[in-house]
């Protein structure tokens, strides 16, 4: 991990058949220990935990405020972290997927918005009337 902080975690039961039914799920895996997904679970817990913070170091990098109190984690720093890290290497393909939809929902959004936008009309500007014209007056 890169902090020594230690996360704290009560588990739901939920949570805990989760784990359980996706080991399950898998023909490979075969009877487990009740402890198993418990194990799972915490490893899961701490996969996620060095994420996040890698996450909210390059944000604050990118902000260039790095003693900011908050700040905004957004897909592309998760997937800056997991493209930069070998230990995330095991989810790149999904981020992969998940930043091209990303992509492509942003650019139709953009280009509903621009589709909804009235066409600006430019005015004609106006003749001045020239000083002969105003010395036939």
């Amino acid at each position: 991990m890169t902090e020594t902080n230690q996360v704290q975690v009560k588990y739901k039961r939920n949570y805990l058949t989760r784990v359980k039914k996706l080991m399950q799920a898998d023909r490979n895996v075969g009877k487990m220990t009740k402890c198993c997904n418990r194990i799972v679970a915490r490893c899961l817990d701490y996969f996620l935990y060095d994420l996040v913070i890698e996450s909210i170091q390059v944000a604050k990098q990118e902000s260039g405020n790095a003693k900011a109190k908050f700040t905004r984690v957004t897909d592309e720093h998760l997937h800056t972290v997991i493209s930069s890290k070998d230990e995330f290497e095991c989810v790149r393909g999904i981020s992969d997927c998940m930043v091209k939809e990303e992509r492509q929902r942003r650019g139709a959004q953009e280009a509903i918005r621009n589709q909804n936008k009235p066409a600006r009309v430019k005015k004609k500007p106006k003749k001045r009337a020239s000083k002969q014209e105003s010395k036939q007056e």
